[in-house]
């Protein structure tokens, strides 16, 4: 509620008030657990565009600057939705790790 009643403030004061998701810190790309699906699942039903970025500094100390982008696809949106997110559930719906995640 506060953060919906602080949008609803900036945008009657005409400042930009456009939310898309929330980013995660992670070290050698080990961010993919329950919390990170439970948030991206929060976010995603209540803004159907929202995203979440992922910043890696450990891949980006040796390399160039390391963010990807993440969306839960629709099939797991349905699965979490009927409670049923089991792992027999997935693979019943051909849910993988590959299609999870759609980057």
């Amino acid at each position: 509620n506060y953060q919906m009643d602080m949008m609803r403030n900036l945008r009657n004061v005409n400042i930009d008030h456009l939310h898309v998701g929330w980013y995660q810190t992670t070290y050698y790309s080990s961010f993919l657990n329950k919390a990170f699906l439970e948030s991206q699942y929060c976010y995603q039903s209540s803004i159907g565009e929202a995203v979440a970025l992922v910043y890696d500094p450990t891949r980006t100390n040796q390399r160039d600057v390391a963010v990807r982008c993440f969306r839960l696809s629709s099939d797991v949106m349905e699965s979490y939705k009927s409670g049923d997110i089991s792992l027999s559930n997935c693979i019943s719906q051909g849910i993988s790790f590959e299609n999870m995640f759609p980057e």
